[in-house]
């Protein structure tokens, strides 16, 4: 049977799966479980989607799963030859999306897996370090042993892609390589390497990440160790955050939205702003308030900000970081029969600014010692087009923020970079020089503009701890 899990999934099924576990639980294992794997219990994880498709969902169908895949081990499958019975396993940065994979250990997290049916638990790919599992095409298909052990010659099928695409042979030196996740290759094809560079992307999503060096503990290790705040350099994921394994020696510590520029384009369909020259326009009469705004607080921190301004909460398709509250919705707050299109077009690029900060004021907490003044890289067609959008960002951290000339198609050329450090026999953080980076565009923080973001940032914590309570929790 053909089955998908999303970290887009929002389901009130699942969010319902959700809360149950949460009661189910308590306090303390939930804190432990998140520490273990770098996930909270939330309805964008494996953990909750699973059970409540081998509970309500697989019980009415009499084909079951034999294994869960990545679209990535799916492919590379495919590719090289092996058939239905033959599957290459997952990488530590693919796992750890599930929810379901100790980062600290790199396996499948014993406690999450007590909490499945023992046939799911059975049906989990293995997973590996995609620096050192590769694989080449083969000419044929894997068929089946005979009483040899060997491939049977008589059942052997020649694999359709050895013909189609002969550049992926192996008489060529092509090596394929396991999947990695997108927001890692955005890092390191950001450049961002180091704990000092933090990679900010805005596409139909966003997120802020940095990595991290962390070994993985010994195997040795008991569950206790495991349990506790003293294992891996007493590494502590914040509540809000995300922790994904990037290979044996690093992590990826960071925070996700599921809207960033989706909302934005929302807002273009609603408000009729479709032709560019409008959107432009309003783009254009928002940055004339902001820039007056600034001004106002530069010459009186006292004053309050445009009479128009809203809160916008932009939870539009359920809340990810910093809250990972179920059932969560959008909001707009403060419309009055004054409001217009510049004013809520300013709102909601502000409230994706002030998500990213509040995950980037996380990620700092985690932090003591690095080398080099902090910066964001700024990265994602959203943000990368939008001029106004960078400044708001750079004025509400704090941090200048800058566009690389070599870092477009971040993610592509990070995944680039990652194989060629890999075939290299060279680890993050250990052997590679960050790049320097090369400026095309940056925008400096307006010190005037830091009272008037604090006052933002207040003003939008109050409005979600006002609304949350009216979110509908199964």
């Amino acid at each position: 049977e053909d089955s998908t899990m999303s970290y887009a999934c929002n389901s009130p099924e699942v969010v319902k799966e959700c809360t149950k576990l949460k009661e189910e639980l308590g306090e303390q294992k939930l804190h432990e479980l998140y520490q273990r794997t770098g996930t909270p219990m939330h309805n964008a994880y494996a953990l909750p989607q699973l059970r409540v498709y081998y509970n309500q969902r697989q019980s009415s169908s009499n084909q079951k799963v034999q294994q869960w895949l990545t679209i990535a081990s799916i492919l590379i499958s495919r590719w090289i030859g092996h058939s239905n019975n033959f599957h290459i396993p997952i990488s530590f940065s693919e796992a750890s999306w599930t929810g379901l994979f100790n980062f600290r250990c790199c396996k499948w997290d014993e406690k999450c897996l007590e909490l499945l049916p023992s046939e799911c638990r059975n049906s989990l790919p293995k997973v590996a370090d995609f620096t050192t599992q590769h694989y080449m095409i083969q000419e044929y298909i894997l068929g089946v042993d005979d009483n040899d052990g060997c491939v049977n010659k008589k059942t052997r099928i020649r694999n359709p892609y050895w013909e189609r695409w002969p550049e992926l042979r192996d008489e060529n030196n092509c090596t394929l390589f396991l999947g990695i996740g997108d927001g890692i290759g955005a890092n390191i094809g950001s450049k961002c390497l180091s704990p000092a560079r933090y990679a900010v992307t805005i596409g139909t999503s966003a997120a802020a990440r940095i990595c991290l060096p962390l070994n993985i503990v010994s195997s040795s290790s008991s569950s206790e160790e495991l349990n506790s705040n003293t294992d891996t350099s007493s590494f502590i994921v914040p509540y809000g955050l995300f922790c994904y394994r990037i290979d044996k020696s690093n992590v990826l510590l960071g925070g996700a939205l599921t809207d960033g520029g989706s909302i934005i384009s929302w807002l273009r369909n609603l408000l009729n702003l479709n032709d560019n020259d409008d959107f432009a326009s309003c783009v254009e009469k928002v940055d004339s308030a902001y820039s007056l705004d600034v001004e106002k607080y530069g010459s009186n921190n006292t004053v309050n900000a445009s009479n128009n301004s809203l809160d916008v909460i932009p939870f539009f398709s359920g809340e990810r970081s910093t809250g990972y509250r179920g059932g969560a919705t959008g909001c707009m707050l403060g419309l009055t029969r004054d409001t217009t299109a510049v004013d809520m077009l300013r709102s909601c690029l502000e409230s994706i600014v002030l998500r990213i900060n509040a995950i980037i004021g996380l990620i700092d907490e985690t932090k003591t010692e690095y080398e080099g003044d902090k910066c964001i890289v700024a990265s994602g067609n959203a943000l990368e087009q939008n001029i106004l959008w960078r400044q708001m960002l750079a004025d509400c951290s704090g941090m200048k923020v800058v566009k690389d000339e070599q870092a477009q198609e971040g993610t592509s050329r990070g995944v680039g970079l990652l194989v060629a450090y890999a075939i290299g026999g060279k680890v993050i953080n250990n052997g590679i020089t960050e790049e320097k980076l090369v400026i095309g565009d940056e925008q400096i923080p307006n010190l005037p503009s830091a009272s008037l973001w604090s006052s933002r940032k207040n003003s939008q914590e109050t409005a979600i701890n006002c609304v949350s309570d009216m979110w509908k929790q199964p």
